[in-house]
């Protein structure tokens, strides 16, 4: 955005998307546009609703299911990729690439992964079936995909914000002694919320399986 402009909210995005073998199109989508030389841009916030959006397009999707979700199933019935892919099959480093986004699990193993996710009694039963013993009380340690849509928001923020710091840093608009990367660090500290504070520090105790899954959903879509 130009010094002269201001950025004004706008709700009229559209979104190509592919959800496993088919396209689609996401309409309704929140971005800011500079009212000065139409640079485009998000507000804080505008991010998480946008993925809230992309969110309840693909579970009315009876034929995708997303990696985040994938990955939550796993850890709502306490269970290992290896253990995942001998209940749903696909071989040994089927959830692997799943949950990296490199695989998309076919039709028939979606629709029994979202049935299995949103019924614990199908999953008991294919569980007996399959010969896998379940984790505890199959409740879900936390919401991936409600930490996911954090993630996407505070990720783009962050970059921004450092951007803009490098900026100052470089044009010398503060005399410092410090280094960019400390004079980074500490303006970043300084504006810092105490919910992205939190968040971040969450983030660092996941394991970084997780972390990589998160990571892979990280990219703003590309409005048309």
């Amino acid at each position: 955005m130009c010094d002269a402009g201001l950025f004004q909210p706008r709700s009229d995005g559209v979104h190509a998307i592919k959800l496993g073998r088919h396209n689609h199109s996401i309409s309704g989508l929140h971005y800011a546009l500079c009212n000065a030389c139409g640079t485009r841009g998000y507000l804080p916030g505008q991010l998480r609703e946008n993925r809230r959006l992309h969110r309840a397009f693909e579970d009315s999707q009876a034929d995708f299911i997303s990696p985040t979700l994938i990955l939550e199933l796993r850890e709502k019935y306490g269970l290992s990729q290896v253990l995942a892919a001998k209940l749903f099959g696909g071989g040994v480093q089927a959830f692997s690439k799943y949950e990296n986004g490199k695989v998309t699990p076919a039709e028939s193993t979606t629709k029994l992964m979202k049935l299995a996710f949103s019924d614990p009694e199908i999953m008991r039963k294919l569980a007996e079936l399959s010969g896998v013993e379940l984790g505890c009380n199959a409740t879900p340690r936390r919401d991936l995909r409600n930490f996911e849509v954090k993630f996407l928001d505070f990720d783009y923020q962050a970059r921004h914000k450092r951007a803009s710091t490098v900026a100052e840093f470089e044009s010398g608009a503060r005399s410092s002694k410090k280094s960019e990367n400390e004079f980074v660090m500490d303006s970043h500290r300084s504006i810092v919320s105490e919910e992205e504070a939190t968040f971040w520090s969450e983030f660092q105790e996941m394991s970084w399986d997780v972390q990589a899954v998160l990571l892979t959903q990280s990219n703003p879509p590309v409005l048309n």
